[in-house]
């Protein structure tokens, strides 16, 4: 699947490795994520979200394998109100689990 216009203009993601969830990328076509050869004990996890035109993006749950599910997030929007000098921009997701539970 192709990602932007081709060229390598207009998309950007913020991601982490599962193993340093602290330490975030932007991986973008200045910034291409590099991921040195490896074997099954040396492996790198990566989960890559897309940054949204708000300059919102959702990471989910980083201790996870995998952070963001259809089954855990669903309804996923972008807020912006146009105002560039405020800040009301963000994202609304609902949140599924079960009652009580903690989501980190």
């Amino acid at each position: 699947a192709s990602v932007g216009d081709g060229e390598g203009n207009g998309w950007q993601f913020v991601g982490f490795e599962a193993n340093s969830t602290h330490n975030l990328s932007i991986v973008d076509a200045q910034n291409p994520l590099r991921v040195p050869s490896s074997d099954k004990s040396s492996f790198q996890l990566w989960n890559l979200s897309p940054i949204l035109p708000n300059g919102w993006a959702l990471l989910g749950e980083q201790e996870k394998w995998v952070a963001v599910s259809s089954v855990r997030f669903d309804q996923l929007s972008e807020l912006d109100d146009g105002d560039d000098h405020d800040d009301d921009d963000g994202i609304s997701v609902l949140v599924n689990g079960v009652e009580g539970e903690e989501v980190q």
